[in-house]
């Protein structure tokens, strides 16, 4: 029990001068995550396929990084991969790379399943051969759930309702029978399935944040397609400070688990709702249109149980939707005339500070 309570809360002296592997680090998660360790006093690498637009450009998150790689890992061989890890020795990977986005998946299928599921495998594989790498965390989603509107629990049935939820669905039972086969013991792997993340920084296409910011810096009227979809929505360093503990857990427990990260006190807010709060902390005073026309199917309602997360990690949001939103303005409007790294240094340093409190 003394050991539980040791890792319960952030350490760190588990952290300092980590080597850390993000794959995805010029995405939205990917950067946060990069800024949250760097704090941590980690070395930070990276694997991208590309320097994205948001965060990553934004906030300078270049300036963090030991070394990048900028590659699509569907085209580089395994070798190629494997040859990467060896030459950084990291302690720890954190797999964000992704092709996150459901629209995309109904116009380019193959991409979305060759990209999250073989590339899954890829580094998975690479990790088993870097005899450095102990843990491993790989990010899914709250999608893989066969009923996705239930309140689920990790071990509920999987299923999936679009090509982006079945791929996600292929790389955990990849995941799953990876651990089975191989049998590297020292090597824990965890699974980290998190909800809808509110921050700063997010371009991703058709999501609701992104829309909104750009609709206020354009000063346009914002369109509301899906306006009564309800999200498990959490801040984006709650949603890190999950995947953190949980590679502290899986390495000082030595377990390979799988964990739900949601937002019990934000799941009950439709699309609309949260529009209209993000326009009214902005100063935003168009009226949302609404047009309630969808080009794809999606889940109306998504929801998780993260009462595994919050008995053994300790984890729980600590930002209601309303601090969400109210920070994530304040960040998009600074960055429209700066590009500094420590106005998103300060972000993460505040956050800490919060979870002392």
């Amino acid at each position: 029990m003394e050991t539980i309570n040791k890792i319960m809360n952030l350490n760190l002296e588990f952290w300092n001068n980590k080597k850390i592997l993000i794959t995805g680090h010029t995405g939205f998660k990917g950067a946060w995550l990069a800024s949250f360790l760097y704090k941590q006093n980690c070395e930070l690498f990276g694997i991208s396929k590309d320097k994205k637009e948001g965060i990553y450009k934004l906030a300078s998150v270049s300036k963090l990084m030991q070394k990048e790689y900028i590659f699509d890992i569907n085209v580089y061989d395994q070798e190629e991969i494997d040859g990467i890890f060896s030459s950084i020795n990291p302690d720890i990977v954190f797999h964000f790379a992704a092709q996150s986005i459901v629209s995309e998946s109904y116009k380019n299928p193959f991409n979305t399943l060759e990209t999250n599921a073989m590339g899954t495998y890829k580094i998975l594989n690479a990790s088993n051969k870097t005899q450095s790498v102990k843990t491993l965390i790989i990010a899914t989603t709250d999608k893989v759930y066969k009923v996705p509107s239930k309140l689920n629990v990790e071990k509920d049935e999987l299923g999936g309702t679009d090509y982006y939820s079945i791929s996600k669905v292929m790389a955990e039972i990849i995941i799953k029978s990876f651990i089975e086969i191989e049998k590297r013991k020292d090597l824990n792997i965890s699974i980290a399935r998190s909800g809808n993340v509110v921050g700063g920084g997010d371009r991703g296409v058709n999501r609701l944040i992104p829309d909104l910011v750009e609709s206020c810096i354009s000063n346009k009227q914002f369109v509301s397609r899906n306006p009564k979809s309800i999200r498990p929505w959490q801040y984006i360093l709650d949603s890190i400070y999950g995947y953190v503990l949980l590679a502290q857990y899986s390495e000082e427990l030595k377990v390979s688990e799988v964990f739900n990260l949601n937002s019990k006190i934000n799941n009950k807010y439709e699309s609309l709702q949260v529009a209209e709060l993000f326009l009214a902390f902005w100063g935003n005073k168009n009226k949302v249109l609404i047009k309630n026309e969808k080009n794809f199917d999606e889940v109306e309602t998504l929801k998780l149980n993260s009462s595994k997360a919050e008995e053994k990690l300790n984890w729980a949001a600590s930002f209601d939707v309303g601090e969400a939103i109210r920070e994530t303005v304040n960040w998009e409007k600074h960055y429209i005339n700066s590009n500094d790294i420590e106005y998103t240094l300060n972000h993460v340093e505040d956050y800490i500070l919060k979870l002392k409190k």
